[in-house]
């Protein structure tokens, strides 16, 4: 049996019961403060895809946070 940790509490992730979150490396790159490729608009830009394993709770709290922006950014631009 292999142990699933989550990558964001550290707890363990009993039954397999993960999720994974999948990103542009680049995301990183921003809070690290190391931009190394942009796009002709000046947007962070990368291809090589970073992915974590997540428990339920930290999947759920991460995407509320996600889609509560996209959903302001949205209303902002009146789509």
């Amino acid at each position: 049996m292999i142990k699933m940790y989550c990558d964001c509490c550290g707890e363990w992730i009993e039954n397999n019961l993960n999720l994974y979150l999948s990103y542009l490396c680049h995301i990183d790159d921003i809070f690290d403060g190391k931009i190394e490729y942009t796009d002709n608009d000046d947007n962070a830009t990368s291809k090589r895809e970073v992915t974590i394993d997540l428990c339920i709770n930290c999947y759920n709290e991460i995407m509320v946070s996600a889609i509560k922006k996209m959903r302001a950014i949205k209303e902002k631009r009146k789509i």
